[in-house]
């Protein structure tokens, strides 16, 4: 009776299996539908060397990192939140000095809150990052996250006396 269920259950998985194999399209297929949503997200079109750079970047994937972007490409909207959804895929968000420089400041306190944020939140980080490299208002309000503190005073300008 064991046997007859083990036996059972591996021709259940071996099924689930072939149906799940099916439904991945091939190489050249998963490259050419995601170099599709790159280009339709980037709003145009694509050179033919960009279009070969993504496909062999595509071809050049691991099958964890191809699985997880043929799920953005089958579920992302096309725009940011594809490029988001793709990026998470590579583990790839702007440094925290570029995110301090993208809101016109390289101050320590910006940096030392945003390296805090990446440490502590990570995905609330990823988030107000590239929100902030797309210049959106409010990023630290959408991504749930606190602001940085305020700039120090400029020491090259005599503070207001009232």
């Amino acid at each position: 009776m064991k046997s007859r269920h083990r036996l059972a259950s591996l021709l259940w998985l071996a099924a689930a299996a072939i149906a799940l194999s099916a439904c991945k399209p091939s190489p050249q297929e998963g490259a050419t539908q995601y170099c599709a949503k790159v280009e339709a997200s980037a709003g145009g079109q694509l050179a033919p060397a960009q279009k070969d750079q993504c496909t062999r970047q595509y071809l050049g994937l691991g099958e964890l990192a191809k699985g997880c972007v043929d799920q953005c490409v089958a579920s992302a909207p096309v725009g940011d939140a594809f490029n988001d959804c793709k990026d998470d895929c590579f583990g790839s968000y702007p440094p925290v000095l570029a995110t301090c420089i993208g809101l016109t400041r390289s101050d320590d306190a910006c940096v030392e809150h945003y390296k805090r944020l990446e440490k502590n939140q990570p995905k609330g980080y990823a988030c107000v990052a590239r929100c902030i490299r797309r210049k959106a208002p409010a990023c630290s309000a959408k991504c749930g996250v606190p602001d940085a503190p305020a700039p120090p005073p400029d020491p090259g300008v005599p503070p207001l006396v009232p």
